[in-house]
């Protein structure tokens, strides 16, 4: 509800930008970092709660470890008794089982939702506000350094936050390695999170993208649905060669770990795959952009 409230602001600002755009800027700057810490604290505190207990329920399906090397499986959660998740040790039944409330879940989904929804609303303000006097048109609106550092911890702790998703709260339901079947609502947060990105102007977007690359690839290997993000990026006819362009430098830095693990294989050459369909569609764009460096 106060993510909500806080919304309420970004049309305001953008309206306030006219008279007072710097301030107005700084203000949607605030708001989105006060987006993104609560993205961190689902990240870093209440997300590894949530799997902790659920890891202690003796039907729970394989358990989520973030420095195993295997893709996230879905955690199942039936529907249980009606206690809170918080900081607090949780209550034990008499046979040991920690109870894991599937109400909680289906509410940390909708925060995360929110939140989502929240920062691609921001980033619209920004774009849609008067940054200056200087009169520039909305696709040449660079953001600054601050702002910058803001959207990379975005993608640091949005793409973390996003594991509430392979909470399962019904235990008939089940993900497959290589068949991944995700919510309808899972999928829109996943476009919703892209869009966040291809809003922004090209300089920005290989700025932000270049410098989280590895974590984003880390984040596919350990939850397949992450894919999504990629395959919006690269569907995209202007942000499609700048992420191919970092994606394929990246790759191509671990072409002798392919030979050597299978896993991590098997996920580069998805990817190679994800690049080169891309390069199918927009191949005038993609070879001005992936030429060089296959040269190299």
């Amino acid at each position: 509800m106060s993510c909500k409230l806080l919304l309420n602001l970004v049309d305001c600002l953008r309206h306030h930008s006219e008279i007072e755009p710097q301030r107005s800027r700084a203000i949607l700057s605030k708001l989105l970092k006060v987006f993104v810490k609560k993205f961190e604290t689902i990240a870093k505190i209440q997300l590894p709660l949530i799997i902790q207990k659920c890891k202690g329920q003796s039907f729970c399906g394989p358990s989520t470890n973030s420095s195993s090397p295997a893709s996230l499986s879905l955690i199942n959660v039936p529907d249980l008794k009606e206690d809170q998740i918080s900081n607090e040790p949780a209550k034990s039944s008499g046979t040991g089982i920690q109870w894991v409330n599937s109400v909680n879940v289906a509410e940390f989904r909708s925060l995360v939702k929110t939140l989502v929804g929240g920062v691609k609303t921001i980033t619209w303000g920004f774009f849609n506000s008067k940054i200056s006097d200087t009169g520039l048109p909305n696709h040449e609106k660079l953001f600054s350094p601050d702002i910058l550092h803001s959207y990379i911890d975005l993608v640091h702790y949005a793409m973390e936050a996003l594991d509430i998703y392979t909470i399962n709260v019904n235990p008939n339901q089940q993900r497959t390695s290589g068949l991944i079947s995700r919510s309808k609502e899972e999928k829109e947060v996943l476009e919703h999170f892209s869009g966040i990105f291809l809003m922004m102007h090209s300089q920005n977007f290989q700025e932000i993208f270049s410098t989280t690359i590895h974590f984003l690839v880390e984040r596919i290997h350990k939850n397949q649905s992450l894919q999504v993000i990629a395959n919006s990026f690269l569907a995209n006819p202007t942000t499609s060669p700048l992420f191919a362009t970092v994606l394929v430098e990246y790759l191509l830095d671990k072409m002798e770990e392919m030979g050597t693990n299978l896993e991590r294989s098997n996920l580069y050459l998805r990817l190679f795959k994800l690049v080169l369909e891309a390069s199918a569609s927009f191949q005038l764009k993609m070879n001005k952009c992936c030429a060089p460096i296959f040269i190299k």
